[in-house]
């Protein structure tokens, strides 16, 4: 029988994401419980002023917080790759300290969101001198981790994709600091005894809700969907986004971005494709493991930037110098590469082929440095 069975759970948007937790003493009257975590992750629409919108999420924080005098052992199980019954694959990174643990959950390198169901995870066992009398598991999701996919009746269809690309990132974080922190997904299991203490074991006990004022939010789509500007940078400007900071795993498909300057700015994971950076400045930026298929980057500064693990699929990077870029397991099948400078750029692991504008001689050059060729 589980002695935590009385709980306090918090799943507001249970669609998107959901938590169980169980506790079993391994024999009667053990000071040893083994713990058991089933986890849901999809999409989940939600209704938001005079419309709706779909999202879901592409990283959490799973944490575990238990009482003082016990420890956490045994959780081989909980780290790498985990892959469910239908074939769905969950990456997971391990940290533990004294009274807690932390999983970090991410979809494998292809996948963009978390989606799936993750049943019978073992946690590992919790040893204690004396009865156990709390535990709480919470999900948590980074600012960048919160993704719309989907969005109706909150502003014109034909809006462009410079003020598409704004507007998203701006009702992400506004969605993110009013209504989706601290957590996700919250269970707190507890003793009867400990049920009749207040407050519960963590100051990241579920919110009292509140209502947020949409009216902000709605006069900033107003200012930027009816705005004559196009300017990307001024968009920013006018949502109060910081270029350098504020993209970071940002939607910006399709976007015109010629000679901007992004130098220096977090742009990991960001959705840049189909994008034009024509002599756009993105030296020192970061750029690993963004999707880049298709975009254009004709006489881009790239000097220095880190674009590791990053989707370049049958975009154009001619005329660039990638003097000191990070290109290590880059995907840069089928593009164009005519009169691009390769001297200090870091290829290994990098795929190549079919591209335009690489010479043999070239070729051979790269392959010694570990660059792959599938040709």
């Amino acid at each position: 029988m589980d002695p935590l069975a009385s709980s306090i759970t918090f799943h507001p948007y249970p669609d998107c994401v959901r938590l169980q937790l169980t506790c079993i003493p391994e024999a009667a009257d053990s000071h040893h419980f083994t713990l058991w975590l089933s986890l849901y992750c999809d999409q989940q629409w939600m209704t938001l002023l005079e419309g709706r919108l779909q999202f879901g999420i592409s990283r959490g924080q799973l944490q575990l917080q238990f009482d003082d005098h016990a420890s956490l052992v045994g959780d081989e199980q909980l780290h790498g790759e985990i892959t469910n019954a239908a074939g769905e694959t969950l990456h997971i990174d391990a940290q533990h300290s004294d009274q807690s643990a932390f999983w970090c959950l991410t979809p494998p390198l292809e996948k963009h969101l978390l989606k799936g169901t993750w049943e019978g995870l073992k946690l590992g066992t919790i040893e204690t001198d004396v009865p156990l009398n709390r535990l709480v598991a919470s999900l948590s999701v980074p600012v960048t981790g919160v993704h719309l996919t989907d969005a109706e009746g909150l502003w014109k269809h034909d809006i462009s994709p410079n003020k598409h690309a704004v507007l998203e990132r701006k009702l992400v974080q506004f969605l993110w600091k009013n209504c989706f922190t601290p957590n996700l997904s919250y269970i707190e299991l507890r003793t009867p005894e400990a049920a009749k203490v207040q407050p519960p074991i963590t100051s990241n006990h579920p919110p009292t809700p509140q209502c947020p004022d949409f009216r902000i939010l709605q006069e900033i789509i107003d200012r930027l969907a009816h705005g004559k500007t196009e300017s990307f940078l001024e968009l920013l400007q006018l949502a109060e986004l910081d270029p350098k900071s504020d993209l970071t795993g940002g939607n910006l498909l399709g976007t015109t971005l010629n000679e901007i300057d992004l130098s220096g700015a977090n742009l990991r994971e960001v959705n840049l494709r189909g994008a034009e950076l024509n002599d756009a400045d993105l030296s020192e930026s970061i750029l690993s493991r963004a999707r880049l298929s298709g975009a254009d980057l004709s006489g881009a500064f790239l000097e220095n930037a880190d674009l590791s693990e990053c989707n370049l699929r049958r975009a154009s990077l001619a005329l660039v110098n990638l003097a000191g870029v990070d290109l290590s397991g880059a995907d840069l099948t089928e593009a164009n590469l005519s009169n691009t400078s390769w001297t200090g750029a870091n290829v290994k692991g990098a795929k190549f082929g079919n591209n335009l504008g690489l010479s043999e001689e070239l070729k051979a050059s790269l392959k010694t440095q570990g660059a792959i060729f599938d040709e």
